[in-house]
């Protein structure tokens, strides 16, 4: 085997370690080499003395510093576990006060649409009157009860026009809260996929 074919090899077998300390002992056996040749091998023997790449790759991967991740990774552990009921407590907490919220926030959106509700039955009652009142001015009319008659079908028509303005009112309101609710709906949802993305 000659220099290059003995160092591709063992750069192999030390696939395990990071490339940088690959590189330091890929150097440390090139001058290995280097030097016997100097000292009169030829480049097979120079190669041949230093024995198989998989050993020496695994007396070095033994002899290398082993990582402290796990260790790391058990006492990262070990604190979640001892430090479960604080971190649980405060993340139940945590939930308790976005969920009150977000039933606050409900609860005002339903609120709201109470507005638009009592509204609309305004306009219905305000409907009601006009009929009313036209049916009241024609009884008193038929009647020969002029006076009463006219204020009636002008009552009626008063609440008429109400009506008619309360109920594009009412629909403009209701936009509104319809829009409002779609906005609120968004933004939840948005912030729902965020958190979820973050863990």
């Amino acid at each position: 085997m000659n220099k290059q074919a003995f160092l591709d090899a063992l750069y192999h077998h030390l696939k395990a370690l990071p490339k940088a300390e690959r590189q330091q002992h890929i150097d440390y056996y090139a001058e290995m080499i280097d030097d016997r040749m100097e000292e009169g091998f030829d480049e097979e023997s120079a190669v041949g003395a230093l024995g198989n790449t998989a050993d020496i790759a695994a007396q070095i991967i033994g002899e290398a510093p082993q990582k402290t991740s796990k260790k790391y990774s058990v006492w990262v552990i070990l604190l979640v576990v001892l430090g479960s009921p604080l971190w649980i407590s405060l993340l139940l907490a945590a939930a308790s006060v976005v969920l009150a919220i977000m039933i606050s926030i409900a609860a005002l959106y339903i609120a709201l649409w109470c507005i638009p509700i009592s509204l609309y039955a305004t306009d219905l009652s305000l409907l009601l009157a006009f009929f009313a009142g036209i049916a009241g001015g024609v009884f008193y009319l038929v009647q020969s009860i002029p006076m009463p008659g006219i204020a009636l079908l002008g009552a009626g028509l008063v609440c008429a026009g109400f009506s008619v303005l309360l109920f594009f009112f009412c629909n403009l309101l209701s936009r509104l809260l319809l829009k409002l609710g779609k906005w609120l709906l968004k933004t939840a949802v948005r912030l729902i996929r965020r958190k979820g993305k973050k863990q």
